[in-house]
């Protein structure tokens, strides 16, 4: 898969399909629109995204916005689904660029687009002032194909971002699942914390969640992480760790029958049940029982999860074109 983050940078060799969308999360309704694009494949053409970076400037339309996961994750993802190029500038490159120039130069001439596929509220160009009709109207002429896809429905509700994010404040990891198609995840850099796990027997990786991310509901999971290419079942606690005190949220994750030096990598954890909220404890005493507790679920029901993850569906097959892919 060939990623650019400019649009003077990309020149694809063929071609495209493209599917537009920030897709953060990359869920079922965004998938549904990816696997638009990707059907292409098979008329010669190279399915593509295009979506955006917003770390430093923010649309106004997504107002304070919490991502549900990293570019990096994001891109994994697409790969898996077969994207062979993907166009992730930052918003502040185009955000000021006209919808007929949008449409016209950059989709059209700089990613040779011959196929576009959105959602029905797809918005772009400066202001957010073209419409899906408006994209019609200045793609047609050129030749380009333009579909418009339909949410999709879960129990006769829209499948949104907002909603995955909705069910991972609220600790609802099995309705987050439901929405994205997999487990909640995050892949942060391991840093160095004050040790206080390995104190009480059960040494922890420290992951920070960055300004900006969405933050699950404080408490105790059942989770799985993977070092290298293994999963390993884990228990991780998200909060601010109200009996010893920490600086701002954070994941510390035990993992189950692993030892060894994290410090630096970029570990993924993924977070699959919600066992209890975080509380204070009088004593360390009583806080090390209680982990002691938490640890035995992440016995019983860790290697389920990891087992559920290590057959998680590659996406080489579209569900909505499974005939025609």
């Amino acid at each position: 898969m060939i990623i650019s983050n400019s649009f003077q940078q990309i020149q694809p060799a063929q071609n495209t399909a493209i599917a537009l969308g920030l897709f953060d999360g990359v869920h079922k309704g965004h998938q549904k629109v990816i696997w638009e694009a990707v059907r292409f494949a098979s008329q010669g053409l190279a399915p593509s995204v295009f979506t955006y970076s917003i770390h430093g400037h923010t649309p106004k339309a997504k107002k304070n916005f919490a991502q549900i996961m990293g570019d990096d994750e994001k891109l994994q993802v697409l790969q898996r689904m077969g994207v062979e190029y993907v166009l992730q500038p930052p918003f502040e490159e185009f955000c000021n660029v006209s919808p007929k120039d949008f449409a016209q130069k950059l989709l059209v001439e700089q990613m040779r687009a011959k196929a576009v596929c959105c959602g029905e509220d797809f918005r772009f160009g400066r202001n957010a002032a073209g419409t899906v009709q408006d994209l019609k109207t200045f793609l047609e002429p050129f030749g380009v194909q333009v579909t418009i896809v339909k949410p999709e429905l879960l129990k006769g509700k829209v499948i949104s971002s907002t909603n995955v994010r909705a069910c991972i404040k609220e600790g609802k990891m099995d309705a987050a699942q439901e929405l994205l198609g997999r487990y909640y995840s995050i892949n942060f850099p391991v840093e160095q914390g004050r040790q206080l796990g390995r104190q009480l027997h059960f040494p922890t990786i420290n992951q920070k969640y960055p300004p900006g991310y969405v933050v699950p509901c404080y408490g105790v999971y059942v989770s799985v992480t993977k070092v290298g290419d293994k999963l390993y079942p884990s228990i991780s606690n998200v909060g601010v760790k109200p009996t010893v005190g920490a600086s701002g949220p954070l994941s510390e994750t035990f993992i189950l029958n692993f030892s060894g030096d994290l410090y630096g990598q970029k570990i993924q954890v993924w977070f699959c049940e919600f066992i209890r909220g975080e509380c204070k404890f009088s004593s360390i005493g009583q806080l090390q029982e209680q982990i002691a507790m938490d640890t035995a679920k992440a016995v019983e029901r860790g290697p389920y999860y990891a087992q559920r993850l290590a057959g998680e569906p590659s996406f080489a097959v579209s569900p909505w074109h499974k005939e025609k892919i």
